[in-house]
């Protein structure tokens, strides 16, 4: 799309917003990143009152080089927010992100789980924290920069896909509960994400060329398992075996391994060895080949959203494309997912999330993996 058409698209899609939230007041959670930035920008364009808000989330974030956690992301923050006639405030959320977050991150992998902080964060921070100071504000709305839609169909809000297909995240955002829909925003929706740089190019924000940041934010660029064993006085050791109970070598912590691991597996094998289940049990790591790495069935936990009677496009990782799978309703609140072909490396501790076409139905973590 050329330069006038992008603009002439964000003109189209601000009196959208105009036409439907007439002047309402806004939290946005802002990283210092062009995203939120601009998810800001374009609600502020539409004649919402904005409250731009980012979370100081670590202590000494003077010594982070990078990432939303760093203390000049805030900086950059009042500086968007000046720009286009936003309030801002930063709340030090160390201790919710500390006891919420990051001991959830700890504790998944010293129990051969494997995490994903951003839902997390997601589930406790922005629909949790911020939730939470919205409604004692008396603000109307709350609005994030993720690249997602909101839609409603059957008289009720869904998650959709971004119509940006590389860049959604939706995926993440399956933790929003029911009732927190009809008050949360998705302004960056319907665009991509160069788009988005030319909008926040041609609007001089501050942040237009702020690099896009890939790493887990409190981690700032370092491997997680150096990380964890920095935090860890002891690992257990032990041992690692083939799928025949054979002993092949020796590990020096299970939270070294994830499923569908391949390195520092040791060497010596006829084929490719991947890690196929970790025993927190008797601290052992099993591996086995690639066709031992697919999975037909899983149990998730915690699910929120409908288990539709029809298939339904299940991602068990963040950038998977998704197999068709049949999903059945459990007691307590699970469900089991029986895909109709094998699956490559689920993990315990993942999010399995279902979709209808772009409309997100349900997502719940996965808790067991079956053949």
């Amino acid at each position: 799309m050329n330069f006038d058409a992008i603009l002439r698209k964000k003109e189209k899609y601000v009196l959208h917003l105009r036409n439907q939230y007439k002047g309402a007041s806004v939290l946005v959670a802002m990283s210092g990143g062009v995203d939120s930035s601009v998810a800001a920008f374009l609600l502020a364009e539409a004649g919402l009152k904005v409250i731009g808000v980012h979370f100081r989330l670590i202590e000494n974030s003077l010594n982070q080089s990078k990432g939303c956690c760093h203390t000049g992301s805030a900086i950059d923050v009042q500086r968007v927010c000046d720009r286009i006639g936003a309030s801002s405030y930063v709340w030090n959320l160390t201790n919710q992100f500390q006891s919420k977050v990051i001991e959830y991150f700890e504790n998944s992998y010293f129990h051969g789980e494997t995490p994903n902080p951003c839902i997390e964060c997601n589930r406790e921070l922005k629909w949790g924290e911020m939730w939470k100071r919205k409604l004692s504000l008396g603000i109307d709305f709350i609005a994030t920069g993720h690249y997602a839609r909101m839609i409603q169909i059957y008289g009720k809000k869904w998650i959709a896909r971004a119509t940006d297909y590389n860049k959604d995240q939706s995926y993440a955002l399956w933790v929003i509960p029911e009732e927190k829909r009809d008050t949360t925003i998705f302004p960056l929706g319907i665009f991509r994400k160069s788009e988005i740089r030319t909008i926040a190019n041609f609007y001089h924000l501050p942040t237009a060329h702020t690099p896009e940041s890939q790493d887990i934010c409190f981690l700032a660029g370092s491997d997680y398992r150096t990380w964890l064993a920095q935090r860890k006085q002891s690992n257990q050791s032990g041992w690692i075996r083939d799928s025949s109970g054979r002993i092949v070598g020796q590990h020096s912590g299970i939270f070294n391994y994830t499923i569908g691991q391949r390195k520092g597996l040791g060497g010596g094998f006829s084929e490719p060895q991947y890690v196929i289940e970790t025993r927190l049990e008797t601290s052992e790591v099993i591996i086995g080949d690639l066709e031992q790495l697919y999975f037909k069935e899983i149990v998730i936990r915690d699910v929120i959203g409908i288990i539709p009677k029809q298939p339904v496009l299940v991602q068990v990782r963040y950038k998977d494309k998704g197999v068709l799978a049949n999903a059945i309703p459990l007691e307590n609140n699970g469900a089991k997912v029986i895909f109709f072909e094998p699956v490559r490396a689920p993990a315990i501790g993942q999010s399995a999330v279902g979709y209808i076409g772009d409309r997100l139905v349900f997502g719940g973590i996965i808790h067991q993996i079956d053949k």
